[in-house]
């Protein structure tokens, strides 16, 4: 439409005025004065907006649309309409939703941002359940996981980065506000869940907390690390005290260390003496002069120094006191150690000699033990050749009965083919003993083969026999090593 009406885009920049203009004028040659109440209404009740048009229309240089064209445009037009009136209900009823059910959240946060957190949680109860810090990265689940892969700095905030705070905060500040927000946010959320009629009382006095932390933060802050980085670098060397650092944002941040207090107390009486050699100097000038005091205030003075004197002394021999205390605490430490040495060292001894009896009572036993195991070595050899007599005549046993066994089994098969035939016809018969014949001479056939097979079969039995001979030996051969084995070690 910009090629048809191009001047109407300058004048209506908002996008929902210019497709109501548009569905108003469809073709700009049907714009005239008459259509002026309609312009004002699609624009917001703008006369200004509305007389420009109209102006604009009889001196615009655009081309002429086919109906077909501006069909296409009107039809998406009302969809913009349409869409945007959509939008503004929606909205509304999120407001009214929101108010209702997490009041305190919205009065912090804002609708949107509260609704997007309540629908990533997936409830207002799992919202509140979630600790402060959950609240903080919620929505950049991905990046966090990332990072922690990559042994990375973690994010510092998700959906919570939308918020108006976080976006008026400074750069390096970011991190801090949002950490500021999501614990509010955190007890927002469990006021309104837990609570049997929530009201926005407390979302309304936690959003001018978090207004107040965010103008400390510009302003407050920088003043006061600015003052320290000022006092803790003209420190010299001498006074313990606060050191300083410089963080990674290049500000310095005081690393602040209790002063100790024996230090302190030196400065202190450094002080003291320095001004007391000062007045006592300026004494002695007036004395050589011939000069006397020129009221009773000096002679105070005079008094005072004196008695600071004596304070010092007494200061110095207690420090005295204290240092040989010290080290006669150090001594009976010493003393201490060296008697738990003398004692380990004598346990030892004593562990030794009792060791040394316990290994010769140990190799006594050990004999006893031996000859009662080869006593029952020897029970259990014999043992072990009765039982393998024993085997082999139940062996033997078994095959003579497998013999017979087939022999009766060979009789009972005859005398069942007799009973057969018997009963059978004489042309079964015929046929029977036909086959019978053929039987017959299938064995003739075999056995007049050569008779290398039966050669092959006897060789191969040798072999077994043999192989099963070499093991039987074997296996006596090492019973018997064993034995002599044992009875060298005996």
């Amino acid at each position: 439409y910009g090629g048809h009406f191009p001047e109407l885009t300058s004048i209506t920049k908002d996008n929902l005025i210019h497709c109501k203009v548009l569905l108003l004028i469809k073709n700009k040659k049907n714009v005239s004065e008459e259509i002026l109440p309609q312009l004002e209404e699609a624009t917001d009740n703008n006369s200004s907006m509305a007389r420009e048009i109209i102006e604009a229309s009889k001196v615009s240089m655009g081309y002429d649309l086919s109906e077909v064209d501006l069909d296409h445009i009107l039809i998406f037009a009302k969809r913009i309409v349409e869409l945007s009136s959509y939008r503004e209900k929606l909205r509304g009823y999120l407001v009214s939703k929101m108010t209702s059910v997490a009041p305190n959240l919205t009065a912090l946060l804002g609708f949107y941002v509260a609704a997007q957190l309540v629908s990533h949680a997936g409830s207002l109860t799992s919202l509140a359940k979630a600790p402060a810090s959950t609240i903080q990265i919620l929505g950049a689940e991905k990046a966090l996981f990332r990072a922690l892969k990559a042994r990375s700095n973690t994010p510092k905030y998700g959906l919570l980065f939308r918020s108006a705070f976080i976006q008026k905060a400074l750069a390096k500040n970011k991190g801090r506000m949002s950490r500021f927000l999501a614990n509010k946010c955190a007890i927002a959320c469990r006021i309104d869940s837990f609570s049997e009629e929530p009201n926005a009382a407390y979302g309304e006095v936690m959003h001018e907390q978090v207004e107040e932390r965010l103008e400390y933060l510009k302003t407050a802050r920088n003043e006061d690390r600015t003052n320290q980085s000022k006092s803790f670098g003209s420190s010299k060397a001498g006074q313990a005290g606060k050191v300083v650092r410089q963080g990674k944002d290049g500000q310095q941040a005081s690393n602040q260390a209790v002063p100790l207090r024996k230090n302190a107390d030196a400065m202190k009486i450094a002080k003291e003496k320095s001004e007391l050699y000062a007045k006592k100097a300026q004494q002695t000038k007036r004395r050589e002069k011939g000069i006397e005091f020129d009221s009773e205030e000096e002679e105070e003075e005079e008094t005072q120094i004196k008695l600071k004197k004596n304070k010092i002394k007494k200061e110095e021999e207690e420090d005295e006191d204290e240092k040989q205390i010290r080290k006669q605490k150090k001594k009976e430490k010493k003393e201490k150690k060296e008697k738990k040495k003398q004692q380990k060292i004598l346990e030892e001894q004593k562990g030794k000699q009792s060791r040394i009896l316990k290994d010769d009572d140990d190799e006594e036993v050990d004999t006893i033990v031996k000859q009662k195991k080869d006593k029952k070595n020897k029970k259990d050899k014999k043992s072990e050749k009765e039982m393998k007599k024993d085997q082999n005549e139940v062996k033997i046993d078994d095959q003579n009965q497998t013999e017979d066994e087939t022999v009766d089994k060979k009789k009972k098969k005859k005398k069942e083919k007799e009973q057969k035939l018997e009963i059978l016809t004489e042309e079964d018969q015929s046929s029977v003993q036909i086959k019978h014949k053929k039987k017959k001479d299938k064995k003739l056939e075999q056995d007049e083969q050569p008779v290398q097979e039966d050669d092959d079969a006897d060789a191969k039995m040798e072999k077994k026999k043999r192989k099963r001979e070499k093991s039987e030996k074997r296996d006596a051969e090492e019973s018997e090593g064993t034995g002599t084995k044992r009875a060298r070690k005996e």
